[in-house]
């Protein structure tokens, strides 16, 4: 079989197009300037242009990029099945990197690669390349290897055990593990004496990483908080350690005791351990936080005052809404949007928007949000408060967020304040983008709903109401069509509930079993 029948039937009777890339023979002639990156002796790298460019699939149609910069990895091999077992190897991955085949005028066999696989020093193929980075492992190695000589413990055995832990570097995220100085460390404080003695330091210098997926070099970061343990058997105690987790090995000069410097776990204001080690964030102390502020704001309804502060002290996590009251002048450009039998809804800008936790730290910024104001709900029903309760405080879920309570100052009818779905209902938003609503955008949405609806459940609650109109897209575009929440949390009750005398929801939507006068469950849902 030549090259050419191959590619073809590897298009034909395998159907490999992944990532909608056309695997194809590419005439060599289609390739310009041609430069040599490396070369061993099995192969040699080239870069080039691909006058055509690769044939792929994007808005529903076939193209080619033309004038793409490739990769050539050309094969000094004289079997033509060794070699097709070596793009077999690569055809078999899932993030496919192959373009396709060739073969020179010295009838060598060719490889052709998206131009961004191999190292550019090396010209290995990167360890890591993905979302844009690249991390060649044997070129870090190096790199490590002949900084060996640039510090020292002054004990040869911890110098082996320092450059081994820096040789079991695996991804461009693994830390480099080092010999710190005692001196690096400032603000030294004690968390633990009782078996281990355990302090948190401030580390002047920082540990080496990249500081974003797109960084080509490591730098470090001034003034970072790390913890301190101290180790009688400090050898066996560093291989425990992941080398995802621990930064180094230091040495007090005053009782000549070895330390594992590893990241910060220690909360700075009670010294507990972090609920959340890589945010930095203490439960314990955030809800003490919310209790002592219990004081400074009223909804001047004691029923509401203590559904607030029920809800804010379930947060669990960092990235969890803070339940808040909020006076009603602090919206603005208000604007009615939908009007139905139970309530109004308005869109607004929520002047401060919500506590959000970002950067190791609580802030707010402006956000559009929608206003649900209940008619006649001056006197909180049963009704009221579930509906509150089933919509959600969990950041990226697939059930609304709410951000928390107001009032209208004219009617006194309570508000809830939402999130705002720029996308509207399912059924608007799959109206205008059908034609482009395909099984994998069909699947991802069934997912979106089967996620919300779990979590619904989880909380022993039966939704009752659930039809396209109540699940909303957040976003406008297809591009996000990622991310949709179920809402109308009204009709929402306990999963204990089985009053069958009363019938809720859209008619075409309720369950056959709820029709003939069954009870609503889960199922129904």
């Amino acid at each position: 079989m030549d090259l050419v029948e191959y590619a073809k039937n590897v298009v034909k009777l395998k159907n490999i197009f992944v990532y909608y890339i056309i695997f194809e023979f590419i005439p060599y002639n289609r390739f310009n300037d041609i430069k040599e990156i490396n070369r061993t002796n099995c192969t040699i790298i080239y870069s080039a242009v691909w006058n055509d460019g690769p044939l792929l699939h994007n808005n529903k149609k076939w193209a080619r990029e033309s004038n793409k910069k490739v990769s050539l990895k050309l094969y000094n091999l004289q079997n033509i099945d060794e070699f097709l077992n070596e793009v077999k190897k690569y055809l078999s991955r899932n993030d496919n990197p192959v373009y396709g085949i060739s073969q020179n005028q010295d009838l060598k066999y060719i490889i052709v690669f998206q131009y961004d696989l191999c190292c550019k020093s090396c010209g290995e193929e990167y360890t890591e390349n993905n979302f844009k980075f690249e991390w060649c492992k044997k070129c870090q190695v190096n790199y490590l290897e002949l900084n060996f000589k640039n510090w020292t413990s002054n004990n040869d055995k911890i110098d082996n055990l320092i450059q081994n832990m820096q040789l079991k570097i695996n991804s461009k995220w693994d830390m480099v593990f080092e010999w710190i100085p005692y001196n690096q460390f400032s603000n030294i404080k004690k968390i633990n004496d009782d078996f281990t003695r355990i302090y948190s330091a401030i580390w002047k210098n920082d540990f080496l990483y990249y500081d974003n997926l797109y960084s080509k070099d490591q730098i470090r970061r001034l003034k970072l908080r790390v913890t301190l343990k101290y180790s009688q058997n400090i050898i066996d105690e560093v291989e425990e350690y992941s080398i995802s987790n621990i930064y180094g090995i230091s040495r007090d000069p005053n009782t000549k005791d070895y330390i594992i410097v590893i990241e910060n776990k220690y909360c700075e204001k009670c010294d507990k351990e972090y609920t959340d080690t890589y945010y930095k964030w203490c439960k314990p102390c955030k809800i003490n936080d919310l209790k002592r502020n219990f004081t400074n704001w009223t909804s001047e309804n004691i029923k509401i005052d203590n559904l607030i502060r029920e809800i804010q002290l379930k947060i669990n996590n960092a990235d969890d809404t803070i339940f808040e009251w909020i006076p009603h002048n602090r919206f603005s450009n208000i604007k009615e949007i939908g009007k139905g039998g139970f309530a109004t809804i308005y869109s607004a800008i929520w002047k401060d928007g919500p506590s959000s936790y970002n950067e190791y730290e609580y802030s707010r910024n402006q956000k559009k949000v929608a206003l649900k104001q209940l008619y006649n709900s001056q006197n909180i029903t049963i009704e009221f408060l579930n509906e509150i309760k089933g919509y959600s405080i969990k950041e990226l879920n697939h059930v609304l967020s709410i951000y928390g309570l107001s009032q209208n100052p004219n009617t006194n009818d309570y508000i809830m304040v939402l999130d705002y779905a720029e996308g509207g209902s399912l059924y608007n938003w799959v109206n205008k983008h059908y034609s482009k609503f395909d099984w994998s955008y069909k699947i991802n949405t069934l997912f979106n709903i089967i996620t919300g609806l779990e979590e619904i459940h989880e909380k022993q609650l039966v939704h009752r109401d659930l039809h396209t109109g109540n699940i909303l897209s957040m976003y406008i575009t297809l591009d996000n069509y990622n991310l949709m929440c179920i809402s109308d949390m009204g009709l929402c009750g306990r999963v204990d509930n089985t009053d069958k005398t009363k019938l809720y929801g859209v008619m075409p939507y309720v369950a056959p079993e709820v029709l003939r006068g069954e009870p609503y469950t889960q199922t129904a849902d």
